[in-house]
């Protein structure tokens, strides 16, 4: 509840991170993999613990042995196989690490967060979208992942490694007296009692920090998102700035971000090196209190000095494993903002459910539809029943809601649009014109056709577009990906599809008049050059394109807005020609032999000239009603007949 009502910032960090490590160690490559580093942590611990018991061993058998058993050669000897001993646990530990990389925890870890994250972005409605910027996602996607695996989970195994070595550093406290021959009993409280105050010191410690350090780490986040967001911002509107003079402006607001998040991150330096050396002050004051206890029994001679000095080495050993676990701890709780965001982009309000009920409707509408079709009894022969069922719109209700991206707003909606449209019957095979007056809501109905504006329907009412049909979506704007322009224009075809083959794809291009050298760039090789065809093409060059590729990816269904806009008359007859023809023909550039087996093509288009909306088989015109009472009524869509299109179209029409 407190993830799905925008609070994550209330909810336990530390649970919140175990959260995070169950579910991905719910991957069974993950799960394999992390057992293996742990026990290639717990081997490393093993050969640590060999290592301090053949230091002890070479103290006091080889080096410090009484006078009378002294065997220079033996003892030679006996370095010189201890020396060797030490290569081997490092050959065994090199190779295995090594080895980890392939293992596939990092990798299966990183692509179930960014896949996560791009899943969820790409079914954000339209509020979740807007409120989710460019910067902030490639931030989630990059850095807040790699700081989530790498300072998060990998730490997690860290730390158990650790907790790991400091057991079997305490349980070596406990025995090296009785393998040195004297297990002492004073001893044992001044070795045991340093060990027990690193860990409860240190969980008074982040007890007491954690508040203090989650704020710091918040103010941080907000003000690297801030200095993220307005750099994007910057390059995004570099024309505008630069046009308007604008640079020093920007820069001197640029400078303010910086500043703002340096001071900051100097803040949370500050804290954090304060939190570091508390450890150090910690094991500095225990090894003092050691040298001083086991000193006295070195001087007694209830003790060895090869144990004294082994454990001295141990404890100081202990103290520094815990200022790692606890330098662990700290660098994971500083990665919580990460969590927390990347947590806030995948929950957020998601399309998804709609478009899947939306889908299983229209699944029923078409069923039902087959049926009704299959028992008429008048229906003209040689027709599938699928291309006879009609697009229905009928009471379908839009709203569109603006949200404040300000600091002081963000979430606020400050403009709220509904519409409400009442009835339009689109047969299949047919080229459909909307026209209107401004704001009346052609636009907001063709995005709905073509499936980029979710509809909402009255009780009474219906959307429906038969399943089987592909819909495509082209709005105004010229939209390009980067690639090659090959891969530009056939981006709604299926890879080793006919319809994008390159002779076709020329062809398209040619019959739009692009330019001869500009058709000589397609080529479905890879070395064809990839550029940023947005900045790289003119206007009129771009939206020809837009164009082509729409006619290249051959949809049953073409949602087109203005596609006349900004050309000449000349260019816009051609348009309305080319669109007439892939009504006409079932698609351009394809076999007319073949046009029966093909299924009929919708075109459904805004224009505000004439001559092309004369072209159009069927013309709707969107109209406010008025009402008396101040209600405001579904919006009418009145058919407009051809011969009556010249009387019914006003000037205010044309817009």
């Amino acid at each position: 509840d407190q993830i799905l009502n925008r609070q994550v910032q209330d909810i336990n960090p530390f649970g919140l991170f175990f959260e995070f490590v169950k579910l991905v160690y719910d991957d069974p490559t993950v799960a394999k993999g992390s057992v293996r580093l742990l026990f290639v942590g717990q081997l490393e611990n093993a050969f640590g613990l060999l290592q301090l018991v053949m230091s002890m061993f070479m103290v006091d058998h080889v080096l410090l042995v009484p006078e009378e058993l002294r065997n220079p050669s033996r003892q030679t000897t006996m370095l010189c196989i201890l020396t060797g001993i030490t290569f081997i646990p490092q050959a065994v530990m090199h190779t295995l690490r090594y080895m980890s990389f392939s293992w596939g925890v990092v990798g299966k870890t990183r692509m179930k967060l960014a896949s996560g994250l791009m899943n969820a972005f790409l079914f954000f409605d339209d509020t979740a979208r807007t409120d989710v910027d460019a910067g902030a996602l490639v931030d989630s996607m990059t850095i807040d992942t790699d700081m989530l695996i790498k300072g998060g989970y990998m730490n997690f195994l860290v730390v158990c490694q650790l907790l790991g070595r400091i057991l079997l550093c305490v349980l070596f406290q406990l025995v090296a007296p009785i393998l040195s021959g004297k297990p002492g009993a004073p001893i044992f409280s001044a070795r045991m009692l340093p060990m027990l105050v690193f860990p409860v010191f240190m969980g008074l410690l982040m007890w007491a920090r954690v508040g203090p350090t989650r704020a710091l780490l918040s103010v941080r986040l907000q003000k690297q998102r801030h200095l993220v967001a307005a750099v994007h911002e910057i390059a995004n509107n570099f024309r505008l700035i630069a046009d308007f003079g604008r640079r020093q402006w920007c820069m001197d607001q640029h400078q303010d971000n910086v500043q703002a998040y340096g001071k900051a991150d100097r803040e949370v330096a500050e804290l954090s090196c304060n939190n570091v050396y508390f450890m150090k002050w910690l094991t500095l004051f225990a090894v003092s209190a050691y040298v001083i206890l086991g000193g006295i029994d070195v001087i007694e001679g209830t003790l060895n000095t090869g144990v004294f000095l082994t454990c001295l080495k141990v404890l100081t050993k202990v103290g520094a494993l815990w200022g790692q676990v606890y330098a662990k701890f700290l660098e994971t709780f500083n990665n919580a903002p990460a969590l927390e965001r990347i947590v806030e982009t995948i929950n957020k309000h998601s399309d998804m459910r709609t478009r899947m009920e939306l889908s299983r409707r229209q699944h029923t509408y078409t069923d039902k539809a087959l049926m009704d079709l299959g028992q008429d009894r008048d229906a003209k022969p040689g027709t599938a029943f699928q291309d006879r069922i009609p697009i229905v719109v009928q009471y379908v209700r839009m709203n569109m809601h603006a949200m404040a991206t300000s600091k002081d707003r963000a979430g606020e909606c400050v403009r709220e649009t509904n519409m409400v449209y009442d009835e339009m019957r689109i047969h299949q095979g047919k080229l459909v014109c909307l026209i209107g007056k401004r704001g009346m809501g052609k636009s907001a109905l063709l995005r709905i056709l073509g499936g980029a504006q979710l509809p909402q329907t009255d009780p009474d009412g219906v959307f429906f577009i038969p399943s089987h049909l592909r819909v495509l979506h082209v709005p105004a704007e010229d939209m390009f990906i980067k690639g090659s322009l090959y891969e530009n224009l056939t981006l709604g075809v299926q890879p080793g599809h006919s319809d994008g083959d390159p002779a076709r794809v020329r062809d398209i291009c040619t019959r739009l008049k692009l330019p001869m050298d500009l058709i000589e760039t397609i080529k479905p090789e890879t070395a064809s050059p990839s550029l940023s065809w947005a900045e790289t093409l003119s206007g009129s060059e771009k939206h020809m394109l837009v164009i082509a590729r729409a006619l290249i990816a051959n949809p049953e269904v073409l949602c087109i807005h203005k596609p006349t806009l900004h050309v000449n008359d000349s260019t816009a007859e051609n348009i309305t020609t080319l669109l007439r023809e892939f009504v006409d023909q079932r698609g351009i550039g394809l076999p007319r032999q073949d046009r029966h087996l093909r299924r009929p093509r919708t075109c459904i288009m805004t224009s505000t000239r004439l001559r092309s909306i004369m072209k159009a088989d069927a013309v709707f015109k969107i109209a406010a009603r008025v009402d008396r009472e101040g209600k405001k009524p579904p919006c009418s869509i009145i058919e407009i007949s051809r011969d009556r299109i010249e009387k019914e179209i006003t000037q205010e029409d044309l817009h």
